[in-house]
């Protein structure tokens, strides 16, 4: 049985003893690289420092492998130029103090919702900003752990230290060339603790000093999942889009009750729903249902309802209402969001070239018994 409580931490070297919380901003750009590259602080007692830069550091732009984004679809074969944009950004330090030997930490990391705003590119015919976008219908992200070292100078002759967004890295030797520094590769889970990709394993970081870092991979996680199986049968190169907001598109977003994800859904309201999510929803701050599209379909295609009272009957003609989801809950038809489904990334058009997209980044650290 593993004991579990808060201990402290220590994030971009200021002690603390339960979280951090800073707002990040991607700004991706094929001329300018360092337009909007800020580290973004709350304040000195709470400092969480994530840096999302074109430029970061010799090391991160040759892992990168050309780093502007370029308008990549995401539907391209590995080292196809349509291949999905890979971009790794955000540096932070957690440094593990646990209350005895045989304990360790385990890292949470939650995502806020995204606002995006664009149209600043000379291309673009428009502008303006979408907010309230999920994460994970925007980027695949997976979280990078690696172990600092003590050495102040990895240019020494040492050839087991190396330097990566400002961290000096402890290389382990077993990594290919272009990857010589990371440590490791970690998915966050759905409650938004960091696990291992391969074993499925929580990890317990012993006492130490770690530096994380974020990869954002162009494709919403619905259609990675898909380019990942299109590797081994192109078939499903065919399937692999996303929705963007567009309060004109034709394509309308259906909610339902969806279980809460601490990763990607805390900043989100939260709802008690009786019956496992197919009775009536409640708002509540500890719900563990979450309100959100799941469901894109034309109008057409929407089965709508008309009230009386608080009886609903189908009835598509004259209807008003749509149901969320399989509940008891209904919303206005005219309320429900519009999107354009595109292949592939689904902000790839040139008036989104520099967007940016900005959230909230919140990690903590609790205490378990390292097994």
């Amino acid at each position: 049985m593993k004991s579990v409580t808060k201990i402290a931490l220590s994030i971009a070297l200021v002690a603390i003893t339960v979280l951090s919380i800073v707002v990040a901003t991607l700004a991706w750009f094929t001329s300018n690289p360092d337009v909007d590259a800020d580290n973004v602080t709350m304040n000195a007692a709470r400092t969480l420092t994530v840096t999302f830069d074109a430029d970061i550091d010799d090391e991160v732009a040759a892992h990168n492998k050309g780093y502007r984004y370029d308008l990549q679809t995401g539907k391209g074969a590995p080292g196809d130029p349509d291949a999905p944009y890979v971009y790794e950004a955000g540096s932070f330090t957690v440094t593990v103090h646990p209350s005895a030997a045989d304990k360790g930490g385990k890292v949470k990391i939650e995502f806020g919702t995204v606002k995006i705003e664009y149209g600043r590119h000379p291309s673009s015919y428009t502008s303006g900003e979408i907010s309230d976008v999920t994460l994970s219908d925007l980027f695949t992200t997976m979280a990078n752990c690696y172990e600092k070292s003590n050495t102040p100078d990895p240019t020494d002759g040492d050839d087991n230290f190396v330097r990566v967004n400002g961290l000096y890295i402890k290389d382990d030797g077993t990594h290919t060339a272009d990857q010589h520094y990371k440590k490791t590769s970690y998915v966050i889970d759905s409650d938004g603790f960091v696990k291992d990709a391969a074993g499925g394993d929580y990890i317990i970081f012993p006492e130490g000093e770690y530096g994380f870092s974020f990869t954002f991979i162009f494709l919403p996680e619905t259609a990675y999942a898909l380019w990942t199986e299109a590797r081994s049968n192109p078939i499903y190169y065919d399937a692999i889009y996303g929705y963007r907001d567009n309060p004109n598109g034709d394509y309308i977003g259906i909610y339902d009750y969806v279980p809460y994800e601490a990763k990607y859904h805390s900043s989100r309201q939260r709802y008690s729903v009786t019956n496992d999510g197919n009775g009536t929803g409640t708002l509540s701050a500890s719900g563990d249902y979450v309100r959100a599209v799941t469901v894109y379909k034309l109008a057409g295609e929407i089965d709508k309802y008309v009230r009386s009272g608080d009886v609903y009957t189908l009835n598509n003609e004259t209807g008003t209402y749509v149901r969320v989801g399989d509940s008891d809950d209904y919303v206005l038809y005219d309320s429900l969001p519009r999107f354009d489904r595109v292949e592939g990334f689904p902000y790839s058009e040139p008036m989104y070239l520099d967007a940016t997209y900005t959230f909230t980044v919140t990690c903590s650290v609790e205490e378990a018994e390292v097994e």
